[in-house]
């Protein structure tokens, strides 16, 4: 007599293993990257794109901030934690290069902890979202008026760093991560509306 056995996830370490999959951790930063010329791409097709998609790296001991343009509402941020591996630009009709939906979970292969301070119009309220190394929930907020946004656009902070970024030639250092994305990215940058500032 066949029987069946439910399977069950420990939903906190399922999430480390995801965001662990990059084989280095300056491919986990490109996901970054990926999603804002996703972004860039969709807001083309609706005709609201800005000129130019600036994604901005700060570096340095303690943390790495990325920045961009394009920032997400708190419905689209409850969309993605509730479609973690399988992401919704698979069914959208332009062509765009993340596909896995776990990129907001990257951020475990350089750090413990990831805040999100996202702003989607001009008229919106900047939200905080912060995800932790092996948690299984995400907290939401209203973002402190001091980390408010002042535009559209999403501000990542990664903290509690598994290593230094500033050692020189280390995998995270500027040097690297400029090589690493010029080759990634170069046709992006070439097209001349991608812009990568380290």
């Amino acid at each position: 007599m066949t029987r069946e056995v439910p399977i069950r996830l420990n939903v906190g370490s399922a999430l480390r293993q995801l965001g662990t999959v990059y084989r280095n951790p300056a491919d986990a930063l490109k996901e970054h990257i990926s999603n804002a010329i996703d972004e860039h791409l969709k807001a083309q097709d609706e005709g609201s794109a800005s000129t130019h998609c600036d994604v901005v790296f700060t570096v340095s001991k303690q943390n790495i901030t990325i920045e961009y343009p394009y920032g997400m509402d708190r419905r689209e941020f409850e969309t993605a934690l509730q479609r973690v591996a399988d992401s919704a630009k698979k069914s959208r009709g332009v062509g765009q290069i993340g596909r896995l939906g776990i990129g907001l979970f990257s951020f475990q292969q350089i750090g413990r902890k990831c805040v999100f301070l996202s702003k989607k119009s001009p008229t919106d309220d900047t939200i905080c979202v912060t995800l932790k190394e092996g948690a299984d929930k995400a907290q939401f907020d209203s973002a402190r008026r001091r980390d408010a946004l002042e535009r559209p656009g999403i501000r990542i902070h990664i903290t509690e760093l598994k290593s230094d970024p500033t050692k020189v030639r280390g995998p995270l250092s500027p040097e690297v991560l400029r090589q690493i994305f010029t080759q990634k990215f170069d046709d992006y940058m070439r097209k001349g509306w991608l812009r990568v500032k380290i």
